[in-house]
């Protein structure tokens, strides 16, 4: 008789793929529309049911500058990293674990037309008096005031004064830069004994 060798075999058993296709294709919808800016944080939020063998998805942000931020605010460019974790990492690997795509802020629109800045008469009141410029979204602009031949804005004597408001551009809105002139003009109040000021 031959002698019979005894045979050894290994069962190897691969880890089972989970498929992470639909995470990926709801995070490409997600942003590919992007956004306006509207000055409040913006998140983009995984909200269907994980699919079996996902344990959960943690969703990271980074500027354009590659730095990871909390939040997206300003308008610009970003991108949004979605990074899996499987349930079960000794049976199970994920057919991908991280899905990256760009989000976009876009700078809001500002016409400069509808940006006025009017003249003013006031009589005079003792009081500190000024112009402000009016207009769509008007109070989120960064507005320079100047006054011709004067420091400050605000003014009580009696006179004339020529303003000068400036609206430089801003990251955040997209308008041809502003600039618009008015005259504030203090007058003083008659009476029986003439005029009266101070």
């Amino acid at each position: 008789y031959n002698d019979i060798k005894p045979m050894r075999t290994v069962l190897k058993i691969k880890k089972a793929v989970v498929s992470t296709k639909e995470i990926g294709l709801a995070l490409k919808t997600a942003v590919q529309d992007g956004t306006e800016y509207d000055g409040t944080a913006h998140e983009i939020v995984y909200g269907d049911k994980l699919p079996d063998g996902v344990s959960s998805v943690a969703i990271e942000y980074y500027d354009a500058n590659r730095e990871r931020i909390a939040k997206m605010i300003d308008a610009g460019e970003y991108t949004v990293k979605m990074i899996l974790s499987a349930t079960d990492e000794e049976n199970h690997v994920l057919s991908e674990g991280t899905y990256s795509e760009s989000y976009t802020i876009r700078k809001k629109l500002i016409v400069s037309n509808d940006i006025y800045f009017d003249d003013g008469t006031v009589f005079y009141d003792g009081k500190p008096h000024t112009l402000t410029a009016t207009g769509e979204h008007i109070e989120d602009l960064p507005i320079v005031y100047e006054v011709e031949g004067q420091t400050g804005t605000e003014f009580t004597e009696v006179g004339t004064y020529d303003f000068k408001a400036t609206i430089p551009e801003d990251a955040n809105y997209e308008y041809e830069k502003v600039v618009r002139e008015a005259t504030l003009t203090i007058v003083a109040v008659e009476s029986g004994y003439g005029a009266i000021t101070d």
